[in-house]
Formats: C-alpha cells, sequence, structure tokens
C-alpha cells in the first residue's frame, strides 16, 4: 500500500527558501496590520515614536501568527492531505518535515515573546500569549465545532485591534470592537461558506463537522453579521460622541455604510458565484473592486476630519 504524501517515510525535501517561507504563511501577516487601527482612528498617529512601538508589534505578532499557523498545518496534516489544494502545502505535501516544522514554530513563539517583552511592553506580551493559546486551542479542536469556530475566528480578528491599542495605551473604543467582532464574522462565515460549496461532492468540509446541508444557514447567518456591522457603524455616527469628537464634518462617514453595504453583498455574491477562494481575506488584497471601496471609504475619513 502506497504511503499518503507527507507522511515522514517520504520525507522529500526541496532546495531553496520557498518552501520555508509557504510554511510562515507571510501574506496573512496583512491581517496583523489591524493593530494600527485604534491609534489611527484616535488619530493618534501625529506621534513618530507610536510607529516604532506599533512596527514592532507588528514584528511580534506576525511571528507569533506564524507559529499558530504551523502548529495548525501540523494538527491538520491529514485533512489537509486530502484536500485539493491544502494537499500542497510544505508539511501535507512533505517538502518540510514534521520535525523542523516543530522547531520553527518553537522558535517563532519564543522570538515573538521576547521582541514584545522586551521592546514593547509587559501588557502587550501577555495579549500575545493570550492570542496564541486561542489560535492553538482553535487548531485542537475549536475549529472542530460548528458556528464556535468562526465566533472565535472573529474574536481573533478584535484581539489583533486590541493589542494595538495596549502596545501603544491608546484607549480602544468600544464601538470600534463591536463593529469588528460583527465585521469579521461576516467574514469568517463567507470562508465556511466557500469550503461548503468546494464541498458538496464529498458532502462535509475536511477536519470540519460541517455539513453540505449547513450552507444555507451559514449564508444566512454571515449576512446578517455583515449587515449588523453597518448598523454599528450607522449607530456609531449617529450617536457617539467620540465621532463628534474626533470628526469636525461627521456626515461625510455616512457615505461610508452604503460602501460598506455595496462591499458586503457584492462579497457574498461572488462567493455564491465560486469566484471565491477558501480564504476571503487573500481574495480581497487581490481584488480591484475592495481596493476601489476602500480607498472611497478612506477618502470619506479624511473628508470628515479636516
Amino acid at each position: 500500500m502506497q504511503a499518503l504524501p507527507g507522511r515522514e517515510t517520504d520525507f522529500q525535501p526541496r532546495t531553496g527558501l520557498l518552501p520555508y517561507l509557504k510554511l510562515l504563511r507571510p501574506l496573512q501577516w496583512v491581517k496583523n496590520l489591524l493593530i494600527f487601527l485604534p491609534p489611527l482612528l484616535a488619530h493618534e498617529l501625529r506621534n513618530l515614536l507610536l510607529y516604532r512601538t506599533l512596527l514592532l508589534a507588528f514584528g511580534a505578532l506576525s511571528l507569533c501568527a506564524s507559529a499558530a499557523y504551523i502548529l495548525n498545518d501540523i494538527c491538520d496534516l491529514e485533512s489537509d492531505r486530502r484536500h485539493p489544494v491544502k494537499k500542497d502545502r510544505p508539511l501535507a505535501g512533505g517538502q518540510i518535515s514534521l520535525a523542523i516544522g516543530w522547531m520553527m514554530a518553537l522558535a517563532l513563539v519564543a522570538i515573538s515573546v521576547l521582541l514584545g517583552f522586551l521592546l514593547v511592553s509587559r501588557d502587550f506580551t501577555f495579549l500575545l500569549l493570550l492570542y496564541f493559546m486561542l489560535s492553538l486551542s482553535y487548531s485542537l479542536c475549536i475549529k472542530r465545532i460548528p458556528l464556535l469556530d468562526v465566533l472565535s475566528l472573529s474574536g481573533l480578528y478584535a484581539l489583533r485591534i486590541f493589542m494595538g491599542g495596549v502596545a501603544v495605551s491608546v484607549p480602544i473604543s468600544q464601538w470600534l470592537l463591536a463593529f469588528s467582532l460583527f465585521f469579521f464574522l461576516g467574514i469568517a462565515f463567507v470562508k465556511r461558506y466557500v469550503e461548503l460549496q468546494d464541498s458538496k461532492a464529498i458532502g462535509a468540509i475536511p477536519g470540519r463537522n460541517y455539513q453540505a446541508e449547513d450552507v444555507q444557514v451559514v449564508q444566512i447567518s454571515g449576512i446578517a453579521s455583515a449587515y449588523m456591522s453597518v448598523v454599528i457603524f450607522f449607530l456609531y455616527i449617529a450617536n457617539s460622541r467620540e465621532a463628534a469628537t474626533l470628526y469636525r464634518h461627521p456626515q461625510w462617514l455616512w457615505v461610508i455604510g452604503p460602501l460598506l453595504l455595496y462591499w458586503h453583498t457584492r462579497l457574498w455574491m461572488l462567493g455564491m458565484h465560486r469566484r471565491i477562494n477558501s480564504d476571503p481575506l487573500v481574495f480581497v488584497i487581490k481584488d480591484p473592486g475592495s481596493w476601489i471601496v476602500g480607498l472611497f471609504a478612506a477618502a470619506c475619513v479624511v473628508l470628515a476630519s479636516i
């Protein structure tokens, strides 16, 4: 009987740094840019010292995230080998051995914790360890619990934002946290929806406990979560003192609401048309339409501020 690819007995190392770079998933580091949001939205980035601290925090979080991704790949080894796309990941495809994967993960965690403790702050380091433990818990068990998995993913996004505020001692807006929870919950549901659409042929998502029949619940919950984030944004503009204090012309912020509605609805339509891969955020990074919406939204923020 032929062994599955990626087992230690079938380990076939490749020369060069590309497999190791792929194992780190540097494209996923874009998510960690969320730590810049609290000082940015609080209009606190005029202090140049904040940039240094935020860049160090970004580096520590990115290294920690890469360690979590490696451990996730180790936990998902068997299901990744059965996945049409994930089977080519360095560990699942046998390009890097499990022993090296374990050593890289442990080294990255150690370096990130030292970087956070020595160059950022003790409170940030505590949150960094919390992020790692939650990510590890997700890899070990939470991702196999339907609905709780997407809630956890949304929470990890919100935690990144909270870490940015703690890193530079900027108060965290409760409006921002509430908005981000529902915003990223909608995106997490898109991810599961796309996976369910792709797995209809086999009836389930490998390594998850969703069934093909769950697709409607996932779709409805995801769209509702996305629209709820827009409602929270409108309530922020209409009722919060922060909006009146931070923005000289807050009426420009109302334009962002329809932009968000358009963007969320378009994302779901593209998912239904199977034009999004298994990671919506990777799709968004490469999507010209998302960039255009983002530029218009940024312009509205600038106009509201000046």
